[in-house]
This record gives structure tokens, sequence and C-alpha cells, in this order.
């Protein structure tokens, strides 16, 4: 029988120590897939605006905004989509200009005639600070 030298006797016991810290040797240890990758994280908010399509039936009260009498007009306006919106006060709110006030009896001089909205979610949109929303008072 050959007998081993001391150098091979080393080798031997550092392939052993390698292949038992490395969890080839052992068999019985079930080998465990990595996690997925997280799904991708939406953004953290989007801004809703709205496209108002009106007219204003008055004449004098077309005429305070140097406004044609019943030729359509739109505005867009940041909005909160949880909330009702109040549309006609909502324009001449716009009209009249941040914190004034308007006569009530004018909403029934305003006729929404559509609505559209648009989602703003990209970068761009989320990194300028809001517009802040006037409600009339």
């Amino acid at each position: 029988m050959k007998s081993m030298t001391f150098r091979t006797l080393l080798t031997s016991a550092a392939l052993a120590a390698s292949l038992l810290a490395s969890g080839l040797a052992s068999a019985a240890e079930p080998i465990i897939p990595p996690p997925p990758p997280p799904a991708p994280v939406p953004p953290p908010a989007c801004r809703h605006w709205d496209k108002i399509v009106f007219k204003i039936t008055d004449a004098k009260l077309a005429g305070q905004f140097k406004l044609i009498a019943n030729d359509p007009y739109d505005i867009k306006v940041q909005d909160n989509p949880k909330r009702v919106v109040d549309l006609k006060g909502r324009v001449l709110g716009f009209l009249n200009g941040p914190g004034k006030t308007y006569d009530p009896y004018d909403r029934a001089k305003v006729d929404i005639i559509d609505v559209e909205y648009a989602l703003d979610c990209s970068l761009v949109g989320m990194l300028t600070p809001p517009a802040p929303i006037e409600l009339p008072k």
C-alpha cells in the first residue's frame, strides 16, 4: 500500500474543508433559490387636471371678463379626484382671480359644455410643486 505524503494529506484536507464550507458535500440541505426581485413601485402621486369647456350666456357678465357671450372657452385646473367639485363655481373663481369672490347668481349665466380630465404621473409632474387649489368662499 502506498503511503500518503504530508503534502497530499494537506491538499485532501483543504479540499474536503472547502467542499463542506460551500455546502456541496451535504446532500441533505435543499438549495433555496433567491427571492424574486421586488415589483416596480408605482409613482407616489399623480396630478389630476380638469379641462372645463364652458360658455357665458350673459353679455354683461362676459364683458366683465373681456369675453364674448355664448362663445366656448376652456380652462385647465388642477383638481382633487376624491372630492365633488362645483364646476360653475370653479369657472367663476378662475375668471375672477385668486382670493376674489363671485356673485352666486352668476352661476346661472355659465353653461358647462364638456369636462375632460388628464393624469400627470410623469417625473416632471411629481417634482414640480403643485399649484394651490383656490376654492371660492
